[in-house]
This record gives C-alpha cells, structure tokens and sequence, in this order.
C-alpha cells in the first residue's frame, strides 16, 4: 500500500504533480575489477561505518524509509508512515532499550559493532521502498515528500548498493534476497553452485535437506561446529542418492567421496579418523565436493527423464 502524504501549503499548483524521481543504474562492478585487474582494498571496520553512513543517507534523503516511517514536515510537524511511529520509537520497540544506540545518527553509526551494523542493513531491508512519485518541500528546506513507493525496487537497490560493500569485507558477505547477511561462497564459480544448484525432485529426503545446509553454512555468524553438521547433512543426502551414485560417477569417484566422510571426522568419531587438517580450510571444499556431487546427480536425473 503507498504512503499518501498530504501537500505542503507552501507548494505551487506546478510542484505537486507528483513526478516520478530519477532512477539511477544498479551499483556494480566495473570492467578492470571483472577483470580481475582492479583491486579495491578490503573494507574494514572503519570504512564499513563511513560506508553504511552514506549508503543510508542517500537513501534516507530519496525519501526510501518515508514509506515506512513518515516524515517529519516543517509546516506539519510529524506525518506517519504505513508503521504509524517513527524511527527512533520503532527501534526501541524492536530493538529494546538497551540498543537504542542503532538509532543511524553519524555519532551512533561510528561508535556501531560490525554486528549492529549487520542488523540494521537487515532492518531497513525490510521497510525500505523505492518512491515513484514525490514532491520537493522546498520552504525551509523541509525537502522530498513521497506520495508513492515500491518496497521490491526498494529492496533490489538496498542489495544493489550493500553487496559490493559487503563482498569486499573479509571474509566476505553478501545481502539476499531475503533480506539476511551471509557469507559469500567464494569464488564465483562456487557461488553459483550454491545459488543456481539443480533440484532434485525429492523435497522430504533431498531438497531441504541441502537447503538447509547451504543457509546454514553460509550464515554471518556460523561455527566450524555448524559446518560439521552441515557436512553431515550432505552425506546423508549422499548416502541416500549412493546406489544413483554408483550407476553415473566412476566407482573410484564415488567411494572417494564417501572415504572422505568416513575417515576425516565428519560422520565417525574414533581413533582412526583423520582430524589434523584445517578445517576453516577444508570444510568449505569438502561441502561444495558434495554439494556438487548432488547437483550433478539431480542433474543425471533431470536429463534420464527427458
């Protein structure tokens, strides 16, 4: 539903027909950094704060968080968005008492941890909307008044504008369509592995299942005890797809992927196992060795049924 703001006095006949704004190009990388030739430094803590300060400034002037929140006018004092509250209240309520210092203010923000910064791209995540029509309240420089707002164009420029931020942290992340913070599976060919993987057609015993694991494995604050589990969960799924195995990977292969499991610690726990090896180095490799054995699976099936 849009926010319908009602007209400033002070507008003329010709200031309140409602033009639609501008609409920028989406934040990307250009061709020396495609390349692989350009190097833009990894974003730390503190450049982070003076990222998410302007990011969120920029949009906070477009009138993006107007939808939401309302505007404060210079002739008519506080009007409401669709929450019916503003900013500093909804962070209260969500939030509580003791983080009232998310309020955005640049004082705030420069004094913010990596994890309240997270926490608000995800917040406004949820409530930014992109406006479509608007005025300028140009008395007293009350500025834009938005009539009309898109929350989908909203949100695809909020993640347009934070994943080339968020990819150059260390580690890396990234913003989803969903609205959640994660690790950003590296490298680009593992990336689309994990997001464009082929289904398999079994929701209960193999789709979920790998779902839920590649969310998990992924997730911003995520242990290497998480990502045992995750691994586990995929030789399960392997497990349960074995005899498939058997009849489309070389044998060789296919016990090799097991042997992994069985002698490295994932699903065993005695003497014998394997357990020196890093594993902020070798889980990472281990799950997308599965996790391609079972795209490559589902995607044997797919082509058997055509």
């Amino acid at each position: 539903m849009a926010v319908v703001l009602r007209p400033c006095v002070r507008q003329s006949d010709a200031a309140l027909k409602y033009p639609r704004l501008n609409r920028y190009p989406v934040v990307r990388e250009y061709f020396s950094e495609r390349a692989g030739r350009s190097r833009p430094g990894l974003v730390d803590e503190k450049l982070f704060a003076v990222a998410f300060n302007h990011i969120y400034r920029k949009f906070d002037r477009q009138g993006y968080f107007q939808k939401a929140f309302g505007k404060n006018c210079v002739d008519e004092g506080y009007v409401p968005g669709d929450l019916g509250a503003s900013l500093a209240e909804e962070i209260l309520v969500r939030f509580g008492v003791n983080r009232q210092h998310l309020l955005p203010t640049a004082e705030n923000v420069n004094k913010a941890t990596r994890d309240d910064l997270f926490d608000l791209i995800e917040y406004f995540y949820d409530y930014v909307a992109k406006p479509t029509q608007s005025h300028n309240h140009a008395w007293n420089k009350c500025g834009i008044h938005v009539h009309e707002a898109v929350a989908r164009d909203g949100r695809r420029e909020w993640r347009s504008e934070w994943n080339l931020t968020l990819g150059r942290m260390e580690p890396p992340h990234r913003l989803t369509e969903q609205g959640v913070i994660e690790l950003l599976p590296e490298p680009r060919g593992l990336k689309e592995l994990v997001d464009e993987r082929t289904p398999y057609g079994d929701e209960e015993n193999v789709d979920s299942k790998v779902d839920r694991a590649c969310k998990l494995f992924f997730s911003r604050n995520v242990t290497n005890e998480d990502r045992l589990d995750c691994l586990r969960e995929l030789a399960a799924v392997l497990e349960f797809l074995r005899e498939k195995a058997t009849s489309i990977l070389p044998s060789n292969e296919e016990r090799e992927l097991f042997t992994i499991a069985n002698n490295f610690g994932i699903r065993h726990h005695n003497e014998r196992q394997k357990t020196g090896y890093r594993k902020e180095l070798f889980y990472p490799w281990i799950f997308h060795s599965y996790l391609a054995a079972i795209d490559l699976l589902a995607r044997a099936k797919r082509a058997s049924t055509k």
